[in-house]
């Protein structure tokens, strides 16, 4: 029986960018619910006012009651 692995997704030069000048990454609701395109213009836009996108900022200190929460614990 054949065995499928999936690995991490590469980031975008945007994402890149954003991560190392920010210091994290979008929201696990923005990965999921947003296409890539959405995710790389936030970025790009965030970049050029070099300020981060809020809600990625503040999601560690929001709980939403959902088990992405566990990921900031």
């Amino acid at each position: 029986m054949a065995k499928l692995t999936f690995g991490p997704a590469k980031l975008s030069n945007n994402l890149k960018k954003y991560k190392e000048k920010f210091g994290h990454l979008p929201s696990p609701e923005a990965l999921r619910f947003r296409s890539k395109m959405e995710l790389e213009e936030m970025a790009e836009v965030a970049l050029m006012r070099n300020k981060p996108v809020k809600d990625w900022e503040n999601r560690p200190n929001v709980k939403m009651g959902t088990i992405l929460d566990d990921l900031y614990s």
